[in-house]
C-alpha cells in the first residue's frame, strides 16, 4: 500500500511540474514581448518628409524606410512573430512610408497574419483580431492630413485557400472610401504622381485582371536558403520595371550584414530597353535556425545600421522593430549629397 501511495506522489510531482513548465512557458511568451520596445520618437520633419522631394523623381529614386511584417506589434506567439515595436500608426508617425502586411482572407474581411499566426489588436491574448479595415483607416486619415507624403503598400497572402483576386477587390474597395487613395499606375510612378495615394505593390499574381488598378507585381523567388551564406541580392523582371531584392531571412546577423551592404554597394541596374529599377533590400531576418526570435537578430542589426554614415544609404530599406531613430536615418539620406 505503500508503495502504491509513493507511485501516486511521485506521478502527482510530475504532473504538477509539468504543469508548472508550461504555465511558466506560456507567461515567458505573453510576457517577454511587451518588453521588446523601441524608440518611438519622431524627427522634426518626420510626418511631411517628403514634402522636400522632388516632384519628377521616380519613386524608386527615394530612399524610402520601411517595416517588415509590419502589422505584428501584437500577434499570438510574439515571442517567434512579432517583428514591430510601433502599431503601422505609430510608424506612420515616425516616417516611415513602406509598409509589409500578410493577409488571409475571411468572412469579415482581410485579417492581419504572420504565417499561420493572427495579428491582434491589443497585447492581452484575448485581444481581437486585427483587420486591415483599421489599418487603411488609418492610411487614409494620414494621407488626408499630409497630403505631400505617398504609402507604398506590399500585400501578401500569407495564410487561407481564397484567391487573391479577392484580396485584389477588397483592398482597391478599402482604398476608394473617403476618397480616391489608389493609385492605379502601370509602372513605377514619379513622386508627383504619388503624392497622396497608396501605391500598392502585389506579391500574388493577378487573378482578378484589374490590371493598373490591382497594384503593380511585386515578385520574387524566396530567399529562405541558410546553407549559402555568401547570397546578397537577385533581379526578377516585373514586366515595366525590374526588381532587385535581399532578403536573406535565414541568415545570422554576420552574413546578414554583409548581404545588406554587399546590396548597397550594389544596387539593381536599369532594365532592358531602360526599363526602371527599383533596389529593396531588407535588414530583417529570422535567424540561422528553424524557429527566430526577431528581436534578438533586430537588436543588434540595428545597433549596427545606426552607425552606418546616412550617405552611404540607397534604395528601399526594410526593418524589424523600427525605431524613430532609424526612420529618420534613412529618410534623411535623400538630402544629403
Amino acid at each position: 500500500m505503500m508503495k502504491k501511495h509513493s507511485t501516486r506522489r511521485i506521478i502527482l510531482s510530475v504532473l504538477a511540474a509539468i504543469v508548472f513548465v508550461i504555465v511558466l512557458a506560456a507567461a515567458v511568451a505573453v510576457i517577454l514581448p511587451l518588453t521588446e520596445t523601441v524608440d518611438g520618437c519622431q524627427g522634426e520633419n518626420a510626418q511631411s518628409w517628403m514634402a522636400e522631394l522632388p516632384d519628377d523623381i521616380t519613386i524608386s529614386g527615394v530612399v524610402l524606410p520601411g517595416t517588415h511584417d509590419s502589422a505584428t506589434k501584437y500577434v499570438h506567439l510574439g515571442l517567434l512573430a512579432k517583428c514591430q515595436a510601433l502599431s503601422v500608426e505609430e510608424q506612420l508617425a515616425a516616417g516611415f512610408r513602406y509598409f509589409d502586411l500578410r493577409v488571409e482572407v475571411t468572412d469579415k474581411g482581410l485579417k492581419m497574419k504572420h504565417g499561420f499566426l493572427d495579428c491582434q489588436t491589443g497585447a492581452a491574448p484575448w485581444s481581437p483580431a486585427l483587420y486591415a479595415d483599421k489599418i487603411f483607416s488609418d492610411f487614409r486619415f494620414f494621407l488626408n492630413e499630409h497630403p505631400t507624403e505617398f504609402i507604398v503598400l506590399s500585400v501578401k497572402q500569407e495564410h487561407g485557400g481564397k484567391t487573391p483576386e479577392t484580396i485584389e477587390r477588397l483592398i482597391a474597395l478599402m482604398c476608394s472610401l473617403d476618397g480616391d487613395y489608389l493609385l492605379a499606375a502601370d509602372t513605377l510612378p514619379t513622386v508627383g504622381e504619388a503624392r497622396g495615394k497608396i501605391v500598392v505593390l502585389r506579391r500574388y499574381e493577378d487573378e482578378g485582371n484589374m490590371g493598373a488598378g490591382g497594384g503593380l507585381p511585386y515578385l520574387w523567388e524566396d530567399q529562405g536558403n541558410r546553407d549559402q551564406t555568401d547570397l546578397a541580392a537577385a533581379s526578377q523582371d516585373q514586366g515595366s520595371y525590374l526588381l532587385t531584392v535581399q532578403d536573406r531571412y535565414k541568415y545570422d546577423c554576420d552574413d546578414k550584414r554583409s548581404a545588406f551592404l554587399d546590396t548597397l554597394q550594389h544596387p539593381g541596374e536599369t532594365g532592358s530597353a531602360g526599363q526602371p529599377a527599383l533596389t529593396v533590400n531588407f535588414l530583417s531576418t529570422n535567424g540561422n535556425t528553424a524557429y527566430g526570435h526577431p528581436y534578438r537578430y533586430a537588436k543588434e542589426l540595428n545597433e549596427w545600421f545606426m552607425t552606418l554614415e546616412d550617405r552611404e544609404l540607397s534604395g528601399w530599406i526594410i526593418v524589424d522593430f523600427g525605431s524613430g531613430r532609424m526612420a529618420e536615418k534613412i529618410y534623411s539620406a535623400n538630402f544629403h549629397s
